[in-house]
């Protein structure tokens, strides 16, 4: 909790600077990353089908959009 309070902290005062900025923006993919790994572990492989199912009919349909034109 003090971790989270600390990166609060930093980020309101600090947010503007450059290098600051960039550090939080690393730590982007890394809280993506846990959190897709608790999703997994929450709902197992049948939220992963879905994902790329879905991903699946997104990519046919913009085919299809443009290919139909």
């Amino acid at each position: 909790m003090f971790v989270l309070f600390a990166l609060s902290y930093i980020y309101v005062a600090h947010g503007g600077i450059p290098w600051v900025e960039s550090i939080f923006n690393g730590l982007k993919p890394a809280v993506m990353a846990v959190v897709a790994a608790a999703v997994i572990h929450f709902f197992g492989l049948s939220i992963i089908i879905v994902i790329f199912a879905s991903g699946a009919v997104g990519l046919l349909y913009r085919v299809a959009l443009i290919a139909f034109a």
